[in-house]
């Protein structure tokens, strides 16, 4: 019976949060290329430790072709939300 009792997690599509994070970006007049696509896409994928662990990347490569970091912060934070 204990199994009955646990909650069943369900996960938003990998691509709703690649979405919000391009999104952002987008918003803010950002060019999102394949570049933007793939950072967004390594906090927007995966499984819960795989995104929150790909976080400082996905960051980094966004300073890195120079958007804010103030932006690539939010917009990677916005790749974790389900």
């Amino acid at each position: 019976m204990a199994a009955g009792a646990l909650p069943i997690v369900a996960t938003a599509p990998a691509h709703a949060t690649t979405k919000q994070c391009t999104s952002f970006l987008a918003d803010f007049g950002y060019t999102v290329g394949p570049k933007v696509r793939s950072a967004c896409s390594l906090a927007g994928t995966g499984d819960w430790i795989t995104r929150h662990g790909n976080v400082g990347f996905c960051q980094g490569i966004l300073t890195a072709i120079r958007v804010k970091p103030e932006h690539a912060n939010k917009a990677c934070d916005l790749g974790l939300e389900n």
